[in-house]
């Protein structure tokens, strides 16, 4: 077995290198502080939390719109919810079409109506009263033809539980009863119907329950020769008259009648508790 290795001892020839380090700062430094210190990491992440989830909860219950007819011509907002969404037109249309209907478009090749609607009828009278003439604000319709020029409303009340809304494209309407007096609300019994201007909304309401029926602002109202598109979002649990179809979120239907002509609908809704 080898003897074992001796250390060599220094000499007084040997010539010892000293070598001086420099002295560092041993306070943190201030991004070590506000990361080390718990109190300002909560308020950190509650801050960033802030501004993350409402931009995420925009993008997956909001429109992603991308884009709008000219400014001079905006009315609504595109970025409703898409439960509200109703379509603009014809499907399958392009960017640049959607835009010049004066409707608004999103990443998936969808064209809908803004909100409120850019196709509406307004009032040009400064009152509302039975035969109110109301124009367009657009000329051109969604479906490539021209809207009717001019359109009256007629509102009467039937009965304590029925009140009666006619838009005709006649100045005269045939059994109206009712006086020719200022209208913007009309009461029969629990129901209310209540006229805004100038552009024309109308929103049925039960007054004891404090409840909306139906409202009109939530939708185009489009009139041509041969075609009449008007949207009402029920604010109730049920409705009457569509024989079994069961009313679902997004889902729309469509009035018909048996004569070939336009629909005459009947809206009656409760609500369960």
């Amino acid at each position: 077995m080898p003897p074992p290795l001796r250390q060599r001892e220094p000499t007084e020839d040997t010539d010892i290198n000293e070598v001086d380090f420099p002295e560092f700062d041993k306070r943190p430094a201030f991004i070590h502080v506000l990361l080390l210190n718990k109190t300002i990491r909560l308020f950190f992440v509650l801050g960033v939390a802030a501004i993350v989830i409402p931009a995420f909860a925009y993008l997956f219950f909001f429109s992603q719109e991308i884009g709008h007819a000219p400014r001079q011509l905006l009315t609504g907002t595109c970025g409703h919810p898409t439960l509200y969404h109703i379509q603009c037109g014809f499907p399958n249309s392009t960017k640049e079409e959607c835009h010049n209907l004066g409707c608004c478009y999103t990443s998936l090749s969808t064209c809908y109506h803004s909100l409120p609607s850019e196709h509406q009828y307004q009032s040009v009278q400064s009152e509302w009263r039975n035969g109110t003439l109301l124009t367009p604000t657009r000329n051109q319709t969604p479906y490539h033809k021209p809207a009717s020029p001019k359109i009256f409303i007629h509102l009467k009340v039937l009965n304590q539980s029925r009140i009666q809304l006619t838009l005709d494209t006649t100045a005269n309407q045939p059994d109206t009863t009712s006086t020719d007096q200022p209208i913007s609300t009309v009461n029969a019994g629990d129901l209310q119907a209540k006229i805004y201007s100038p552009t024309f909304f109308v929103e049925v309401s039960n007054v004891t329950a404090g409840e909306i029926i139906f409202s009109s602002a939530r939708g185009p109202l489009i009139v041509t020769e041969n075609f009449f598109e008007w949207t009402l979002h029920l604010g109730v649990d049920s409705m009457f008259g569509l024989g079994e179809a069961v009313l679902e979120p997004g889902r729309k239907y469509l009035l018909f009648n048996s004569q070939n002509a336009s629909a005459v609908p009947a809206v009656m809704g409760y609500s369960e508790y």
